[in-house]
Protein backbone atom coordinates (compact mmCIF):
# COMPACT_ATOMS: atom_id res chain seq x y z
CA UNK A 1 0.00 0.00 0.00
CA UNK A 2 2.70 2.30 1.25
CA UNK A 3 6.43 2.28 2.17
CA UNK A 4 9.29 4.00 2.75
CA UNK A 5 12.64 4.99 5.78
CA UNK A 6 10.95 6.82 8.73
CA UNK A 7 13.39 7.69 11.92
CA UNK A 8 11.55 6.10 15.04
CA UNK A 9 12.19 6.99 18.40
CA UNK A 10 13.63 4.60 20.47
CA UNK A 11 11.39 3.44 23.58
CA UNK A 12 8.00 2.68 22.13
CA UNK A 13 5.90 0.10 24.10
CA UNK A 14 8.38 0.37 27.22
CA UNK A 15 7.28 3.67 28.14
CA UNK A 16 10.58 4.87 28.48
CA UNK A 17 11.31 7.35 26.15
CA UNK A 18 14.85 8.61 24.98
CA UNK A 19 15.90 10.48 22.59
CA UNK A 20 18.18 8.16 20.22
CA UNK A 21 16.40 8.01 16.57
CA UNK A 22 16.60 4.41 14.68
CA UNK A 23 15.84 4.17 11.01
CA UNK A 24 13.41 1.75 10.20
CA UNK A 25 11.76 0.63 6.95
CA UNK A 26 7.95 1.49 7.31
CA UNK A 27 5.27 -0.44 5.27
CA UNK A 28 1.40 0.07 5.65
CA UNK A 29 -0.36 -2.92 4.60
CA UNK A 30 -3.75 -3.32 2.96
CA UNK A 31 -4.93 -4.56 6.96
CA UNK A 32 -4.54 -0.87 7.64
CA UNK A 33 -1.90 -2.35 9.80
CA UNK A 34 1.75 -0.50 10.61
CA UNK A 35 4.61 -2.93 10.05
CA UNK A 36 8.30 -2.15 10.41
CA UNK A 37 11.39 -3.51 9.88
CA UNK A 38 15.25 -3.11 10.01
CA UNK A 39 16.05 -2.29 6.63
CA UNK A 40 13.79 -2.66 3.08
CA UNK A 41 15.31 -6.15 2.18
CA UNK A 42 14.79 -7.44 5.44
CA UNK A 43 11.34 -10.13 5.08
CA UNK A 44 10.87 -10.48 8.56
CA UNK A 45 9.10 -7.16 11.03
CA UNK A 46 10.20 -6.31 13.68
CA UNK A 47 7.18 -4.67 15.01
CA UNK A 48 3.62 -4.07 13.53
CA UNK A 49 0.83 -1.32 14.77
CA UNK A 50 -2.59 -2.04 14.19
CA UNK A 51 -3.69 1.13 13.46
CA UNK A 52 -7.61 1.07 14.73
CA UNK A 53 -8.91 3.27 16.89
CA UNK A 54 -5.76 5.29 16.69
CA UNK A 55 -4.90 9.25 15.76
CA UNK A 56 -2.22 10.54 14.09
CA UNK A 57 -0.50 13.80 14.51
CA UNK A 58 1.76 16.24 12.79
CA UNK A 59 4.12 18.29 15.66
CA UNK A 60 5.79 21.42 15.72
CA UNK A 61 9.48 21.04 14.77
CA UNK A 62 10.15 24.12 17.62
CA UNK A 63 9.44 21.57 20.30
CA UNK A 64 12.95 21.28 21.71
CA UNK A 65 11.99 18.20 24.11
CA UNK A 66 12.46 15.77 20.92
CA UNK A 67 15.41 17.46 18.40
CA UNK A 68 14.06 15.89 15.01
CA UNK A 69 12.38 17.58 12.79
CA UNK A 70 9.51 16.52 10.27
CA UNK A 71 8.08 14.55 13.40
CA UNK A 72 4.62 12.96 13.97
CA UNK A 73 3.04 11.07 16.47
CA UNK A 74 1.23 7.76 16.28
CA UNK A 75 -1.06 7.17 19.37
CA UNK A 76 -4.34 6.39 21.55
CA UNK A 77 -5.44 7.49 24.98
CA UNK A 78 -4.53 4.22 26.58
CA UNK A 79 -0.91 3.19 24.68
CA UNK A 80 2.42 4.34 24.75
CA UNK A 81 2.65 7.12 21.51
CA UNK A 82 4.91 6.28 18.58
CA UNK A 83 7.13 8.81 17.56
CA UNK A 84 8.22 8.68 13.53
CA UNK A 85 10.38 11.61 11.41
CA UNK A 86 10.65 12.11 7.91
CA UNK A 87 13.23 13.07 6.07
CA UNK A 88 11.69 15.76 4.39
CA UNK A 89 8.51 18.22 5.03
CA UNK A 90 6.84 16.57 2.02
CA UNK A 91 7.55 13.21 3.39
CA UNK A 92 5.88 14.07 6.42
CA UNK A 93 2.61 15.32 4.95
CA UNK A 94 2.52 12.12 2.89
CA UNK A 95 2.93 9.60 5.32
CA UNK A 96 0.25 11.73 7.83
CA UNK A 97 -2.36 11.60 4.56
CA UNK A 98 -1.83 8.15 4.58
CA UNK A 99 -1.91 7.27 7.70
CA UNK A 100 -5.17 9.21 8.72
CA UNK A 101 -6.91 7.28 5.58
CA UNK A 102 -5.74 4.03 6.89
CA UNK A 103 -7.12 4.90 10.75
CA UNK A 104 -11.09 5.81 8.98
CA UNK A 105 -10.75 2.83 7.04
CA UNK A 106 -10.19 0.58 10.14
CA UNK A 107 -12.72 2.30 12.02
CA UNK A 108 -15.18 1.10 9.91
CA UNK A 109 -14.03 -2.18 9.45
CA UNK A 110 -11.36 -4.49 11.26
CA UNK A 111 -12.17 -7.96 11.24
CA UNK A 112 -8.94 -9.09 12.95
CA UNK A 113 -9.03 -6.79 15.93
CA UNK A 114 -13.22 -7.35 16.42
CA UNK A 115 -12.53 -11.11 16.50
CA UNK A 116 -9.63 -10.53 18.71
CA UNK A 117 -12.04 -8.46 20.99
CA UNK A 118 -15.18 -11.43 20.75
CA UNK A 119 -12.63 -14.42 21.63
CA UNK A 120 -11.73 -12.43 24.85
CA UNK A 121 -15.04 -12.89 25.84
CA UNK A 122 -15.71 -16.40 24.77
CA UNK A 123 -14.74 -19.21 27.28
CA UNK A 124 -11.87 -21.68 25.77
CA UNK A 125 -14.32 -24.13 23.78
CA UNK A 126 -16.33 -21.12 22.21
CA UNK A 127 -12.80 -19.98 20.34
CA UNK A 128 -13.38 -21.39 16.97
CA UNK A 129 -10.87 -23.22 14.94
CA UNK A 130 -7.81 -22.82 17.54
CA UNK A 131 -3.99 -23.19 16.76
CA UNK A 132 -3.63 -24.90 19.81
CA UNK A 133 -4.76 -24.82 23.40
CA UNK A 134 -4.16 -26.01 27.23
CA UNK A 135 -2.21 -25.97 30.03
CA UNK A 136 0.86 -23.48 30.16
CA UNK A 137 3.24 -22.77 33.19
CA UNK A 138 3.89 -18.95 32.56
CA UNK A 139 6.30 -17.27 33.90
CA UNK A 140 5.08 -14.06 35.69
CA UNK A 141 7.34 -10.54 34.95
CA UNK A 142 6.10 -8.82 38.49
CA UNK A 143 7.02 -11.33 40.85
CA UNK A 144 9.11 -14.04 38.58
CA UNK A 145 6.92 -16.30 40.20
CA UNK A 146 5.47 -19.16 37.40
CA UNK A 147 1.31 -19.76 37.38
CA UNK A 148 -0.51 -22.37 35.51
CA UNK A 149 -2.77 -21.05 32.97
CA UNK A 150 -4.93 -22.64 30.15
CA UNK A 151 -3.93 -20.73 26.91
CA UNK A 152 -5.99 -21.16 23.54
CA UNK A 153 -3.76 -19.88 20.76
CA UNK A 154 -5.77 -18.60 17.75
CA UNK A 155 -4.01 -16.18 14.30
CA UNK A 156 -0.79 -15.14 16.17
CA UNK A 157 -2.61 -14.28 19.50
CA UNK A 158 -2.60 -16.49 23.09
CA UNK A 159 -5.30 -15.92 25.40
CA UNK A 160 -5.01 -16.31 28.85
CA UNK A 161 -7.32 -18.08 31.02
CA UNK A 162 -7.66 -18.59 34.93
CA UNK A 163 -8.48 -22.55 33.67
CA UNK A 164 -10.18 -24.54 31.38
CA UNK A 165 -13.75 -23.50 32.78
CA UNK A 166 -13.15 -20.23 32.51
CA UNK A 167 -16.07 -17.85 31.23
CA UNK A 168 -13.83 -15.25 29.60
CA UNK A 169 -9.91 -14.65 29.08
CA UNK A 170 -8.10 -12.28 31.72
CA UNK A 171 -5.71 -11.52 28.81
CA UNK A 172 -3.90 -11.59 25.59
CA UNK A 173 -0.52 -11.62 23.83
CA UNK A 174 -0.09 -10.39 20.76
CA UNK A 175 2.98 -12.06 18.88
CA UNK A 176 2.81 -11.11 15.67
CA UNK A 177 6.86 -10.65 14.53
CA UNK A 178 7.96 -12.84 17.20
CA UNK A 179 10.11 -16.29 17.65
CA UNK A 180 9.67 -19.16 19.35
CA UNK A 181 12.79 -21.55 20.72
CA UNK A 182 13.50 -23.72 23.07
CA UNK A 183 15.24 -22.76 27.06
CA UNK A 184 16.37 -23.28 30.23
CA UNK A 185 14.73 -21.03 32.36
CA UNK A 186 15.94 -21.86 36.25
CA UNK A 187 15.08 -26.04 36.15
CA UNK A 188 12.36 -26.14 34.44
CA UNK A 189 13.17 -28.64 32.39
CA UNK A 190 11.21 -28.70 29.34
CA UNK A 191 11.01 -25.17 28.94
CA UNK A 192 10.50 -22.51 25.45
CA UNK A 193 10.55 -18.72 25.23
CA UNK A 194 8.89 -16.61 23.13
CA UNK A 195 10.93 -13.55 22.20
CA UNK A 196 9.93 -10.29 20.82
CA UNK A 197 11.12 -8.90 17.50
CA UNK A 198 12.40 -5.48 18.85
CA UNK A 199 13.88 -5.47 22.66
CA UNK A 200 11.41 -2.83 23.48
CA UNK A 201 9.18 -5.86 23.64
CA UNK A 202 7.25 -8.10 26.44
CA UNK A 203 9.68 -11.57 26.48
CA UNK A 204 7.36 -14.32 26.88
CA UNK A 205 8.71 -18.15 29.23
CA UNK A 206 6.69 -20.88 29.52
CA UNK A 207 7.40 -24.38 30.78
CA UNK A 208 4.97 -27.50 30.16
CA UNK A 209 4.72 -30.64 31.93
CA UNK A 210 6.42 -32.96 28.93
CA UNK A 211 8.90 -32.69 26.19
CA UNK A 212 6.08 -33.63 24.15
CA UNK A 213 3.69 -30.99 24.76
CA UNK A 214 6.96 -28.36 24.77
CA UNK A 215 7.30 -29.01 21.18
CA UNK A 216 3.10 -29.25 20.03
CA UNK A 217 3.26 -25.89 21.73
CA UNK A 218 6.33 -24.66 20.17
CA UNK A 219 5.33 -26.26 16.48
CA UNK A 220 1.73 -24.75 16.76
CA UNK A 221 3.69 -21.32 17.85
CA UNK A 222 5.51 -21.01 14.57
CA UNK A 223 2.84 -22.19 12.54
CA UNK A 224 0.20 -19.53 13.78
CA UNK A 225 2.30 -17.13 13.40
CA UNK A 226 4.15 -17.36 10.33
CA UNK A 227 0.39 -17.98 8.45
CA UNK A 228 -0.52 -14.45 10.32
CA UNK A 229 1.90 -12.74 8.18
CA UNK A 230 1.40 -15.06 5.04
CA UNK A 231 -2.54 -13.79 4.87
CA UNK A 232 -1.76 -10.80 5.99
Amino acid sequence: MYSGYLWKLSGYASGNMTNKWIRRWFCLKQNNCLYYYKTDSEKQPVGVVMLFDHEVEKLKDDDGTLCKPFRFVIQRPDSVPLHLAADTNNAKNRWVDIITRAITDSQIVDEFLEETKKNLTLSPSAVLNPDCFGYLVKLGTQWKSWSRRYCVLKDACLYFYQDANAKSAFGVAYLHGYRVQQSISGNKKHAFEILPPDPDKKHYYFHTESDADRKRWIAALEYSIDRWFKIH
